[in-house]
């Protein structure tokens, strides 16, 4: 504020300085900054499944299908302070033990059409075993209150992305792709920025088009 006097006392910014001085304001709490620590060391174990298949139809071309299943078991991290690992973080907040990817792509002639379903499995809005807060008795996340539908956790979702690419001549691509095809919004979320989880990307149904030419 010193040095706002000490400006304002010259003539030279008498037009910088027509109003009144700004002065200390009590009010709402605009930033914080807070401490983080690196991890040292992760774990993670668990189990992954793939499966794959291929379909021959005739006349009407082929068919590929695929499975692939992650079940993780555990997850816990070392901070290098002494304290050796945390706890268990599976099953916690953006912690699912399950997620599952189905594939099917069918090829007829020049066309071919892609089908991905992706899963996300359930999880608490605790952050671990410590965070007793926001138990589903409490119906809270973040220590605020939730609507009776998301009492029990971070609720599973479902995405499904569809894609076609056509050959119409020899050294042309054309592609068009649906992203969450079935325009899915992400649900309430006090845990995420601006109340929701962007790295779910759940934000409505997306198209993109796309042209590839090849010269030589």
């Amino acid at each position: 504020m010193a040095a706002v006097a000490t400006m304002c006392a010259n003539p030279a910014n008498a037009t910088a300085c027509s109003g009144p001085l700004p002065k200390y304001s009590v009010g709402n709490l605009g930033g914080l900054i807070n401490s983080y620590s690196n991890r040292g060391r992760t774990l993670l174990d668990g189990f992954d499944i793939d499966a794959r298949a291929r379909f021959s139809l005739g006349e009407y071309g082929k068919l590929g299908t695929g499975a692939a299943f992650t079940i993780r078991k555990r997850e816990t991290y070392n901070y290098e302070d002494g304290g050796g690992f945390s706890g268990n973080y599976v099953g916690y907040y953006d912690s699912p033990r399950l997620r599952a990817t189905f594939n099917a792509d069918w090829t007829y002639q020049n066309l071919v059409t892609s089908l991905f379903v992706n899963y996300t499995g359930k999880a608490k809005w605790a952050y671990g075993a410590y965070d007793t807060d926001n138990a589903p008795e409490n119906c809270t996340a973040g220590g605020v209150a939730l609507p009776d539908n998301l009492c029990g956790g971070q609720p599973s979702y479902y995405t499904v992305n569809l894609g076609f690419n056509w050959k119409p001549v020899k050294n042309l691509d054309l592609g068009l792709n649906i992203k969450n095809v079935t325009n899915k919004k992400p649900y309430y979320d006090p845990n995420g920025w601006e109340g929701y989880n962007h790295q779910q990307n759940l934000f409505g149904r997306v198209f993109s088009l796309s042209a590839n030419y090849k010269f030589w």
